[in-house]
């Protein structure tokens, strides 16, 4: 169960008029769910349904002319997912090659959806790796699937070309080289499964072009940094990108080693 980041109170706090406040928090509810239509749409692995739900508080915030008036906080709530974040695999599982080729192909699988809905936090740090990817073994302790249980940061970036951040993408596979007994194959199977999924995606795009461009049409459209524009923008990002060009950049930075990720300025955060 998680509250929703941005609600009534929170906007209260900010000196606005009740009805604003209400209005703006039901706007970010819609923001929050259409973002979760939009990753699934561009093939992010995604935990079960989440159920939209409100609770009722007493106000208790800034604002002495509201102190103890009831209020509306709006939170999720999903499935429990059985499994183990990625930040937390230990280094001994990694030691067997099996395991590690079938967790640098999930991980691969999963970076490209990331990268295509540009994950970043209001730092310009890419989230991916983190915590809210969530790796889900069998009864044998073999990966058979990989998660997105948060989309935390999800449309935050969606102007920087697609290669500029080869070298964040890398880093999840670089740091644990010194823990797998065989590095070429564990960041061969890491890039394969990117350049795969990449390309199953935006030829998904590509085939149905007219249906995902206009999905979020009908909502408001604002180059300030609506979620339809952004919807728009990614788009285009994404039917532009050489896939072979950015696996590529992904496969020199492998062999390049670590490097920090670029910092970015001027872009319209969520």
């Amino acid at each position: 169960m998680r509250l929703q980041k941005w609600g009534i109170r929170e906007h209260l706090d900010e000196n606005k008029e009740l009805l604003q406040s209400i209005l703006e928090a039901e706007e970010y509810t819609e923001y929050i769910l259409d973002r979760r239509v939009g990753c699934s749409q561009l093939g992010m692995n995604l935990v079960s349904p989440i159920s939209m739900r409100r609770v009722n508080e007493p106000y208790m915030g800034l604002r002495r002319e509201f102190l103890g008036r009831t209020v509306w906080a709006s939170y999720f709530e999903r499935d429990y997912v059985p499994g183990v974040a990625t930040d937390k695999i230990i280094p001994a599982k990694l030691a067997s090659p099996d395991y590690a080729l079938r967790f640098a192909h999930f991980l691969g699988k999963a970076a490209a959806p990331n990268l295509i809905v540009g994950r970043m936090n209001l730092d310009h740090m890419i989230l991916f790796d983190d915590g809210d990817e969530v790796l889900v073994e069998d009864e044998q302790g073999s990966p058979v699937d990989l998660l997105v249980s948060d989309l935390t940061g999800a449309f935050v970036d969606y102007q920087t070309e697609l290669s500029r951040f080869a070298g964040a993408y890398a880093k999840p596979i670089l740091k644990r080289l010194a823990w797998v007994s065989n590095p070429g194959p564990f960041m061969a199977a890491y890039l394969s499964a990117f350049q795969e999924e990449f390309l199953r995606i935006q030829g998904v795009y590509r085939r149905r072009k007219r249906a995902f461009d206009s999905l979020f049409r009908h909502c408001v459209r604002d180059e300030g940094g609506s979620f339809a524009y952004r919807w728009e923008i990614i788009l285009a990002r994404l039917n532009r990108t050489d896939a072979n060009a950015l696996a590529a950049a992904f496969r020199q930075e492998l062999s390049a080693g670590p490097n920090e990720p670029p910092v970015l300025a001027n872009h319209q955060d969520s």
